[in-house]
């Protein structure tokens, strides 16, 4: 179930033609099974080093036509209305990697990466060079790698939401066609930010974005209160967070298993609709095949042929989300905080201290001076009840660990020069 280098790969492809504008052209999509070849597989260092140096543009031409294309379809979904568009800087995220380690504690090692969240293309290197006396911020600068990938997942969400409704307005179309098995897929809709009636949080928004509040990480975080939230239906809708007409989630089967469930329901809808030809052509379907493989009731006849066995049950698959998202979090949550704890003992025999710099990114609670704050080394937004009371959006400040509990979810932090009152933080 990966595309391993070195051997035949079973997959589902998707192919499509764009418009100048960087629109799809619906009539050409193509979905099909398929078997890939995969000759060397690259990282994402790989390809920014081959496009830096221009190999992605010259022998691996490839790379730099799929470059163009992203740019032209991220381009595209801006003009779309898409919030990337609205809110340039992104917050980065962290995501926490643990491996097995002779040389760590308990065998275990733990790796910390910083990503940024919609790779827009905003350059960051100027942050980490203005940033007041800070030599050691792991910020995140523009990924042309992940640029592609991030906008050819994007691209074959819509591409795939436009080919089911073409496939559906095909069987309505043809009166000899009715007995089709009808292709329903979970589309993701959002309406646009919620601007109107809230002139007063849009102005304070207006300024954040003109006084670049910490470089743009304030109204990022503040942004997020006019979102929309998104819905998930078999009716196609409109998402206009991502500046798409369409939007079926499906391009990580591993790891989602909603994904895998698109897959599924196309997989059971080409192969519904090759039996149904094989028998109007007058063929036979093999002996050997049941309906279980192909997922719907089959017969050598047109009669009681094409119901499903099981459909799928798109909001199963929803709910399985939800309830893992917590527990995702929760996990990298405790490996984080047991890489600050890790960072604190290798440190006892000199300096004790172990500090961070950070943003305030906005107020939370104004009568308990609690900010949300980002604290740059770890990638991590955090909440902290100020000692000084009233903190600005975009202020730089030091905060010290003065403890952490990564079982508990617990992390107290202090300013440097107020370390005796610590804030006691829960998670």
């Amino acid at each position: 179930m990966s595309l391993r280098a070195g051997q035949d790969c079973y997959a589902l492809s998707l192919g499509v033609e764009l418009f100048p504008d960087g629109s799809i052209n619906s009539s050409s999509i193509v979905v099909t099974p398929s078997i890939i070849h995969v000759h060397y597989r690259l990282s994402y260092d790989d390809v920014n080093e081959m496009l830096e140096e221009g190999v992605g543009f010259n022998e691996e031409w490839e790379l730099g036509s799929m470059l163009y294309m992203a740019k032209k379809r991220k381009a595209h979904r801006f003009q779309n209305g898409a919030t990337e568009g609205i809110i340039a800087a992104q917050i980065p995220t962290y995501s926490a990697t643990v491996t097995y380690d002779d040389n760590d504690e308990d065998f275990i090692g733990i790796s910390i990466d910083i990503q940024d969240g919609f790779n827009t293309g905003v350059n960051l290197t100027e942050v980490v060079t203005t940033f007041s006396s800070v030599s050691h911020l792991s910020l995140p600068v523009v990924s042309q790698s992940k640029l592609m990938v991030t906008e050819m997942m994007i691209l074959a969400g819509e591409a795939i939401g436009k080919w089911a409704i073409a496939e559906r307005e095909r069987k309505f179309d043809n009166v000899s066609a009715c007995d089709d098995v009808e292709l329903k897929l979970p589309y993701r809709s959002q309406l646009s930010p919620d601007f109107r009636g809230r002139s007063t949080e849009t102005n304070t928004l207006n300024l954040l974005k003109e006084n670049n509040a910490g470089y743009g990480y304030c109204a990022a975080w503040f942004f997020r209160r006019f979102l929309r939230p998104v819905r998930i239906s078999t009716e196609p809708s409109i998402h206009r967070g991502m500046g798409l007409d369409c939007y079926v989630q499906w391009s990580s089967p591993i790891r989602r298993y909603a994904d895998l469930q698109v897959h599924a329901a196309v997989k059971e809808y080409l192969r519904y609709n090759k039996v149904r030809e094989i028998i109007r052509e007058g063929g036979q379907i093999h002996p050997e095949m049941t309906s279980e493989d192909v997922g719907v009731h089959i017969m050598n006849s047109r009669e009681n042929f094409g119901q499903a066995i099981s459909p799928i049950d798109f909001n199963e698959g929803s709910s399985f989300a939800r309830a893992s998202r917590p527990l995702s979090r929760s996990s990298h949550q405790y490996w984080l905080f047991e890489y600050v704890r890790r960072k604190i003992k290798q440190q006892r025999h000199g300096d004790p201290q172990v500090s961070f710099d950070c943003t305030v990114l906005g107020c939370v609670d104004e009568s308990r001076h609690q900010y949300a704050i980002f604290i740059h080394e770890l990638g991590l937004e955090h909440r902290y009840l100020s000692e000084k009371g009233r903190l600005t959006p975009g202020e730089k400040i030091k905060l010290q660990v003065l403890s952490v509990n990564p079982r508990h979810g617990l992390m107290n932090l202090a300013l440097e020069t107020h370390f005796k009152k610590a804030s006691t933080i829960f998670i």
